[in-house]
């Protein structure tokens, strides 16, 4: 077999798991000790082309509204695309809109619990007629979540958000820029799918585990995933 790529049989069982990923509702972690940029590339995969219907949300804590604006088609709809980003300056929702005319919801609370409701609400605005996997969710990122909130009240927010997604049928995933095991074993179990990203030779590859399907995959290209669009 090549690198990057699955025989054919494997390709087969792999396409299988993400449709039903997408079919059921599921959430997706990305992790990896990577350049923000293999990130980015995989957040584009995750949340599809401008060919589909689809609903974007963004839940960021650890970039700007701006930083994201290359991971949404031109042709996006941007009443379909809702932008939530954490700050750390007083209790209060405030709003405004981007240069790309997308509106960013800014909460500055400093209670997790008011980021997770944030995003509920937005959430159940954007899943009203969705099909399956039409609504698109990105989390960016959990790191300062662990490092503000601690592993426990990271992990009770996540199993509610994983939770929300599966319900609204949608599609997320939630970036964790480490490849420490301890760390990633402990929120994997909340996830559908986990998915690390590694370097080599100047070429960003990911490998996939699908929990209930007990698949793992060979380290692909990020060109050889093309089923989640």
């Amino acid at each position: 077999m090549s690198p990057g790529a699955l025989e054919e049989a494997d390709v087969l069982e792999f396409g299988r798991a993400l449709t039903q990923l997408k079919q059921a509702g599921s959430m997706v972690l990305v992790t990896g000790s990577v350049p923000q940029t293999a990130f980015s590339a995989v957040s584009r995969q995750m949340l599809g082309d401008s060919t589909l219907p689809r609903r974007r949300l963004f839940v960021l804590t650890d970039t700007t509204a701006d930083a994201i604006r290359e991971r949404v088609p031109g042709t996006a709809d941007p009443r379909q695309t809702r932008i939530i980003e954490q700050c750390s300056v007083t209790r209060s929702v405030a709003t405004a809109t981007t240069g790309s005319d997308h509106t960013v919801e800014y909460v500055y609370d400093d209670e997790l619990s008011a980021l997770i409701e944030t995003v509920f609400d937005a959430i159940g605005a954007l899943e009203v007629g969705a099909a399956p996997a039409e609504l698109r969710v990105c989390v960016d990122s959990l790191t300062p979540l662990i490092e503000r909130y601690g592993n426990q009240q990271t992990f009770t927010a996540l199993h509610a958000l994983c939770w929300r997604v599966r319900h609204a049928r949608g599609l997320g995933h939630a970036h964790l820029q480490t490849d420490a095991a301890d760390v990633v074993a402990l929120f994997a179990e909340l996830f559908d799918a986990h998915v690390e990203l590694r370097e080599r030779a100047g070429t960003f590859q990911q490998r996939w585990h699908l929990r209930d399907d007990d698949v793992t995959t060979a380290w692909l290209t990020f060109e050889a995933v093309d089923d989640l669009q």
